[in-house]
This record gives structure tokens, C-alpha cells and sequence, in this order.
């Protein structure tokens, strides 16, 4: 596992959330979901803990993984990749460590965070504004779309395998209310406000 802090803190959301995703992956029968129930231990009156023979706990930056090349069969993540500021390099280590063959499955939340009321708010601003309002807050978002997400892995060497959408707006979207960035995307796909992603590293050297 790892992550930026070297503690994590855990609440009741934070239980119910990561029960909610473990349950997700059963059901849609992902790869190692056994090995992720088996190796995390949620207790009923709210303590988290993990199989110390399964999970050793890193931290460490996304875009500079101190793992060694081809290393790993597979990479999770739960609500991080929109958070990345350097995504594009983050993406890369990820390809970097990962095994031909390995998989990636993640868990990727496209809402404002700042916004219950609008999940879509975050898509008004230009850049500047945007980075100058959000860069050091701990709901800063990059703002990629699905899209986006999916071309990136593809350029770094992954092979999309399945898209499962986990969450949609359900109103009607105002253009008004848009940056002229994001004009570019189809409704359809700005609808999308999370979704897992899937994808496997093809055999390809650096």
C-alpha cells in the first residue's frame, strides 16, 4: 500500500465507503477481489486493520515510486488518480512498475469536491482560476474527464479493458455554466462523475 502520509485516518465514512468498494469488486468479479477482502480486517466497532504477510505500507509519491521496474501483478486505487497533480508522471510509474500482463483497476471520482450541491461546479473555470482556488486544498482535482483518463493510460502502455460507470448526474447539463475548455466533450461523457477503469500492461520494453 501506498501513500503520501504516513498515518491514515480512518472514520465511519471512510469504513463504509472502502466496505461499499470491496463489495463493489465482488460483484463485478475483478481480479484479486478475494485477496483484497481476505487481507483487510474492518471491525464492527470501526477499526481498520491489514494482514501484515499480505500488505507492507509505503509511503511515498505516485509520481515517484520506489519500486523496482515490472515489479508488481497488480495496482488499485480508491479515489486518488483525479487528486494527482503530476498525473501524466504518476501514470507512467504505474506502467513503469507493473508486469506485462499486470493490471490495473482504479477507482476514479470526477465530482467537485467542494460542491454537494453540483457535482459539475468544478468545470466553470478556467485553468488559472481553478489552480489559484484549489492547488493546495485536499479536494484539489486535475479535471481530466474519462476520456482523458483512458488515452492517458494508452499512451503509457495499458490496454483498456473495461469501463463500469459508478455514478452519473442525473440533471441536464447547462453549457452556460461551463468553461470553454470542457466544450469539447460530448454530454454523454460529462455526465460520467465516477467510474473504475481497467486496464492491462502490453508487453512493450522502455
Amino acid at each position: 500500500m501506498v501513500d503520501r502520509f504516513k498515518h491514515l485516518f480512518w472514520d465511519k465514512y471512510d469504513i463504509e465507503f472502502h466496505r461499499n468498494v470491496i463489495k463493489r469488486i465482488k460483484e463485478e468479479n475483478f481480479p484479486y477481489a478475494q485477496e483484497a477482502e481476505n487481507s483487510i480486517f474492518i471491525s464492527e466497532n470501526g477499526t481498520v486493520d491489514f494482514d501484515k504477510n499480505k500488505i507492507e505500507i509505503i509511503c511515498a509519491d505516485a509520481a515517484n515510486l520506489p519500486l523496482k521496474d515490472k515489479s508488481i501483478d497488480l495496482i488499485f486505487s480508491n479515489a486518488v488518480l483525479e487528486h494527482i497533480h503530476n498525473i501524466h508522471k504518476a501514470v507512467y510509474e504505474m506502467s513503469r512498475i507493473t508486469k506485462e500482463g499486470g493490471l490495473g483497476i482504479h477507482q476514479i471520482d470526477l465530482r467537485d469536491h467542494f460542491s454537494k450541491s453540483y457535482p459539475l461546479r468544478l468545470l466553470q473555470y478556467p485553468d488559472w482560476l481553478w489552480n489559484l482556488m484549489s492547488w493546495n486544498r485536499p479536494g484539489y482535482t486535475n479535471r481530466l474527464r474519462l476520456s482523458d483518463f483512458e488515452n492517458l493510460f494508452k499512451t503509457c502502455d495499458f490496454k483498456i479493458k473495461k469501463i463500469v460507470y459508478t455514478r452519473e448526474y442525473e440533471n441536464q447539463i447547462v453549457p452556460l455554466k461551463m468553461n470553454k475548455k470542457f466544450k469539447k466533450y460530448s454530454y454523454d461523457e460529462l455526465k460520467v462523475l465516477s467510474f473504475f477503469l481497467i486496464a492491462e500492461k502490453i508487453a512493450k520494453p522502455f
